[in-house]
């Protein structure tokens, strides 16, 4: 369900099965949300963050059952965009994952430098089953190229 809020702050707020087909729902949603307020320009880094936590959510909070349930906010206002993912699985240390970094080509644990590079701020609860990003909605894609 979305919500209007205001000028500029717009709400998703929505809970749903573990699955990976309700991934690509919720992230079509997010982009039918991004297109409403003139944000393609950020399109890519938000899906591409939105992705990751999903799929992290899905794959090792829930292992893949779709009996659990997925909590997923986006709020949107007039500088930023704050996404939200809850699962109820037991958490990951996450901050062994900020220490510890990865490779590029490293199969494994390329998420928690994702979050991190394409994020402006990456919070984790303790338990590490919830995660809140904050994303600047002002600033273009960043150029590689520069």
């Amino acid at each position: 369900t979305m919500l209007g809020l205001g000028k500029r702050a717009i709400q998703l707020d929505s809970r749903f099965p573990a699955t990976l087909e309700n991934i690509d729902i919720a992230c079509t949603q997010l982009v039918g949300l991004l297109a409403t307020d003139d944000l393609e320009h950020v399109s890519f880094e938000v899906l591409l963050l939105a992705r990751e936590v999903l799929s992290n959510a899905v794959k090792h909070g829930c292992k893949m059952d779709p009996n659990k349930k997925i909590h997923f906010r986006v709020r949107l206002d007039e500088s930023e965009l704050t996404m939200e993912v809850q699962d109820p699985g037991p958490g990951f240390d996450w901050k062994m994952a900020l220490l510890k970094g990865s490779l590029p080509t490293s199969e494994r644990g390329r998420g928690v430098p994702i979050l991190v590079y394409y994020a402006q701020d990456v919070k984790f609860n303790r338990k590490g089953n919830k995660v809140s990003l904050k994303k600047d909605i002002t600033c273009r894609v960043r150029d590689s190229y520069e």
